[in-house]
């Protein structure tokens, strides 16, 4: 028992001392390190608490055992027809027992403490830990929107871009046809967008404003003309090598003009060039300044 509960101590000990070390860390070597911290979290509150459940579910074994035995005890002893002198051995003997197993109890009880405790600090490192990379991933969004932003001063108001091609996107109010989508786009002083491969239709994806639904199809400016696809403006081939088309596509005729959609991660589709309001997008070359 004396042995059990130096043990207890000595890990108890050892866990105040981490505990220690971790809440006088230096806040700007936590960030330098937020990924050691969790790494050395994880493992060491996990191994600990696997520690501690290990001892308490030995410990709750040990317990039922020597319950199990002194109940046995106890019922053959009462049937037996013993003396007074036996009798009384066999009292000493229940109450020492007795008292063996309330000591036992009470380091139980003292593991399930410490349990619940480790637990709960483990979620509190965790939420710090969270909250941290929380601030750091807004510190990012914040400088990466201010460099685009500058990087994109050129671009007409209302349009968005990547280093080579200014780009607009419909309004929900302007959803419309593929002939008038064309038109639309020659009015604003550019044409419908041209994708040319899939990196551009990464860019392209991961500009779209939240106006514009998962399982809304856009407009592009690619058509089919005599069983081949090609570019609106200048029927130029599309190259299928460079541009992806979405699972189950193309659907053949009558849809033979080009679309896109988020659901589709702007994978090449096939749409109706009539009869639905679409939403589209335009593009004009990007001036350098």
């Amino acid at each position: 028992m004396a042995m059990l509960l130096y043990w207890v101590v000595f890990v108890l000990s050892f866990l105040v001392l981490v505990s220690g070390e971790d809440k006088y860390h230096d806040s700007d070597d936590h960030k330098n390190d937020k990924n050691v911290a969790e790494n050395a979290e994880s493992g060491l509150t996990n191994g600990i608490i696997s520690l501690l459940n290990g001892t308490f579910h030995h410990l709750k074994d040990d317990i039922c055992s020597v319950q199990g035995k002194f109940d046995v005890l106890e019922t053959i002893v009462n049937r037996l027809d013993t003396n007074s002198c036996n009798k009384t051995v066999l009292s000493d003997f229940k109450i020492a027992v007795t008292k063996d197993l309330e000591a036992v109890g009470k380091v139980q009880s003292g593991f399930e403490n410490a349990i619940r405790l480790l637990q709960k600090e483990q979620e509190e490192i965790r939420a710090l830990i969270n909250s941290t990379s929380k601030q750091e991933d807004g510190h990012q969004t914040k400088d990466g929107d201010q460099a685009r932003d500058q990087r994109l001063a050129n671009c007409t108001t209302g349009w968005i871009g990547t280093q080579t091609k200014c780009f607009y996107v419909s309004m929900e109010s302007e959803r419309t046809s593929y002939e008038f989508a064309v038109g639309h786009c020659k009015t604003l002083g550019g044409k419908l967008v041209e994708i040319r491969n899939d990196e551009e239709a990464n860019n392209l994806f991961r500009l779209m404003p939240d106006r514009i639904g998962l399982r809304d199809y856009i407009y592009t400016g690619e058509i089919r003309r005599d069983g081949i696809w090609v570019y609106f403006s200048n029927s130029e081939p599309v190259n299928e090598g460079l541009r992806t088309w979405a699972p189950d596509e193309p659907n053949g005729s009558p849809e033979i003009c080009g679309c896109v959609s988020k659901e589709d991660a702007f994978m090449m589709t096939d749409c109706y060039c009539a009869g639905f309001a679409l939403h589209f997008i335009c593009e004009q070359p990007r001036t350098h300044l």
